[in-house]
């Protein structure tokens, strides 16, 4: 039962017993000592003083008594008047002991005893005024036996005093011992509730506080174990009370934390393989570059090589006559060369088609999985809340050990054991809040990685898309140029061997012919050393774009090794 019940509800729980085990030994502690004040006030009101009362009633007799026979005395004759006023002073004073001391009678046995009492006085009164008036008539003979009944009535009222005495002892010894009994049992009962109090306490406490170490050794393993990046390590606990909870919440949140660790792993793995794709990708590139490369250097060595046989034969007119034959050979070579120009700049073409739809499927592809990895990156924002919530939980956690060190301040000495406790959960939390920022902090650093990340592959694109993009259009467009020129190259060597025939009869035109072929062999390699100047650059821009994959693949690498420090 203990075990489903909050901290709070525990110490207010064990508050609460000891408030009631306070109230009953209170209450206990009040009812009994208001029978010992009863007790203790009918002793003095009642007992000691109906008990002086009648000892003050016998010290008035015994002055009578003292009285008579100083009248008895015929030498103090004189005094009768002073004597007589003394007597009735006393016996004044024994009515209003008499009338005082019947308040005091609660049994019916003293009750009894004192009415023989009254009795007695009434009829030593009428002796004694007996006497007195003897006295004052000078019959002292009779007086003398008059008052051996006097003395008679006296002892009797004497033996009654000491009766209603012994009967106020008595009462007043019963009293102290019903009191001194009311103590004792009092006492013990107390104790023993006492006794209990402390047992009790002392064992909610031991329950308290045990429950309260375990679990703190709990939460202190699982943040020993995550600051040293361990998120295999869980914890469990079967309380539901805040230390409970807050164990549930940190095995949940140290689950989030291995599952997005995995997945940023499994993302450098990807950005990683991506890079390597990239960077052989490249390799391609550079390689059916320089292929193009050799064979615009061909084709350039190719239009030297005809605007050298243009100059001969520009130079050889004055022989066209005697050599048309070997003319009309030539121009048969010629024609076999133009169509191998033409051949090499369709293949420039092709090879330049394949180059860019390849550089447009890696420029895709490579898009699409930047931007999947970036969208992953965001998992990162989902950890930095997560540690927020931890770093919240943590905080939580300190406000809760100060107010349990307040609780315990007030509860004194008590408390000092709980205290302890509660200072323990504050450091654990503060702790935790330092393990919390260290995460936070790594969280940043991958938060900037994949900044840079992002930014680096953004460029690398945009320089395909603005920069090789328009490279490779212009290679295509001169390799067209370059087809309708060996089209045109070739119908002028067709022309020229048929007009070899003719060439005598149309020298001049042959000449102008042969200066068109050369302004174009001019035209053909300046473009040639365009391309060549074209294919340089985009070897350079490759170049750039594999030190970029290169750039990519090592931040992918740090981010691997911090990843690595934590065991998933």
């Amino acid at each position: 039962m203990l075990k489903r019940l909050k901290i709070s509800h525990k110490v207010v729980l064990g508050f609460t017993f000891m408030l009631i085990m306070m109230s009953v030994i209170w209450f206990i502690g009040y009812t009994n000592m208001t029978k010992i004040k009863d007790n203790l006030k009918v002793i003095a009101e009642d007992d000691f003083k109906g008990a002086n009362d009648l000892l003050l009633i016998n010290n008035n007799l015994l002055e009578i008594k003292a009285d008579i026979l100083m009248l008895l005395d015929v030498s103090n004759k004189e005094e009768i008047i002073l004597t007589e006023n003394e007597i009735n002073k006393n016996n004044e004073e024994i009515k209003n002991l008499v009338k005082d001391y019947k308040t005091t009678i609660t049994l019916e046995e003293d009750k009894d005893n004192f009415e023989k009492f009254e009795k007695y006085l009434s009829e030593y009164e009428a002796k004694r005024e007996n006497v007195i008036n003897l006295v004052k008539n000078n019959d002292y003979d009779i007086a003398k036996d008059v008052i051996i009944e006097v003395n008679s009535i006296r002892e009797q009222m004497e033996l009654i005093l000491k009766k209603s005495i012994s009967i106020k002892n008595k009462l007043v010894e019963e009293d102290y011992y019903e009191s001194m009994n009311t103590y004792n049992s009092s006492n013990r009962l107390l104790i023993t509730i006492i006794i209990i109090n402390l047992v009790i306490a002392i064992l909610l406490i031991w329950i308290i506080t045990n429950t309260l170490v375990k679990q703190l050794k709990k939460i202190l393993l699982l943040s020993n174990e995550l600051s040293k990046g361990n998120l295999n390590y869980s914890i469990e606990s079967n309380k539901n009370d805040e230390i409970g909870t807050a164990i549930k919440s940190l095995n949940s949140s140290k689950e989030a934390i291995r599952e997005l660790v995995y997945e940023i792993n499994e993302e450098s793995k990807n950005i990683t393989s991506s890079s390597e794709e990239l960077s052989t990708v490249t390799e391609e590139a550079m390689a059916k570059i320089m292929n193009i490369n050799e064979a615009a250097e061909q084709i350039s060595q190719g239009i030297e090589q005809l605007s050298s046989t243009t100059e001969e034969i520009n130079a050889s007119t004055q022989e066209i006559t005697i050599t048309a034959e070997e003319l009309y050979n030539k121009a048969k070579k010629s024609d076999i060369s133009v169509k191998e120009i033409k051949s090499r700049a369709m293949q420039v073409k092709e090879k330049g088609l394949k180059s860019v739809d390849n550089a447009k499927s890696i420029y895709n592809d490579k898009l699409s999985s930047i931007t999947e990895a970036m969208r992953a990156g965001e998992v990162v924002k989902e950890i930095k809340v997560m540690a927020e919530a931890i770093a919240n939980i943590t905080e939580q956690t300190n406000l809760l050990a100060l107010n349990a060190s307040i609780e315990a301040a007030r509860a004194g000495e008590q408390g000092r054991g709980f205290a302890v406790v509660a200072d323990e959960v504050r450091k654990l939390a503060e702790e935790s809040a330092l393990t919390v920022s260290k995460i936070q902090s790594i969280i940043v650093q991958v938060q900037n990685a994949f900044t840079n990340i992002a930014t680096n592959a953004n460029d690398i694109l945009d320089f395909i898309e603005y920069n090789v993009y328009p490279d490779y259009e212009l290679l295509i467009d001169t390799a067209e140029n370059y087809e309708k020129d060996t089209y045109l190259i070739s119908n002028m060597a067709s022309d020229i061997a048929e007009a070899t025939k003719f060439m005598l009869e149309n020298l001049n035109q042959v000449s102008n012919a042969i200066e068109t072929v050369s302004a174009t062999a001019e035209e053909s390699s300046a473009t040639s050393q365009e391309i060549v100047i074209n294919i340089n650059d985009s070897t350079s821009a490759i170049d750039e774009v594999t030190k970029l994959a290169q750039n990519q693949s090592e931040l992918a690498e740090v981010l691997n090794v911090m990843i690595q420090k934590f065991k998933i």
